[in-house]
């Protein structure tokens, strides 16, 4: 994301901005240039506001830091096939 946001100079925001601002705001860059449509984008922007998904900040902070808090494996494979599309484009842009 901080990638992206530095290649495309993304306004009000920075390396320092809250992740979840980022997820979303560069979701919203991708689907005005037209890389992604509003559909694909959706998961992204549901899985970063929602607190109780696997991709919320905090949750996605406990799997990398609290060794006693690990995703289900099922809900990790249904999130990474709900924002594949974001990921893959997100790469081929940068």
């Amino acid at each position: 994301l901080d990638e992206y946001i530095e290649k495309k100079r993304i306004d009000n925001l920075s390396s320092d901005s809250k992740l979840a601002k980022k997820a979303q705001k560069v979701a919203e860059d991708l689907e005005k240039e037209g890389h992604l449509q509003k559909a694909q984008i959706k998961p992204v922007k549901t899985a970063v506001s929602n607190p109780n998904s696997i991709l919320s900040i905090n949750t996605f902070n406990a799997y990398v830091h609290n060794k006693y808090f690990n995703p289900i494996p099922n809900d990790l494979k249904t999130t990474w096939d709900n924002i594949e599309s974001f990921m893959v484009k997100l790469w081929e842009v940068i």
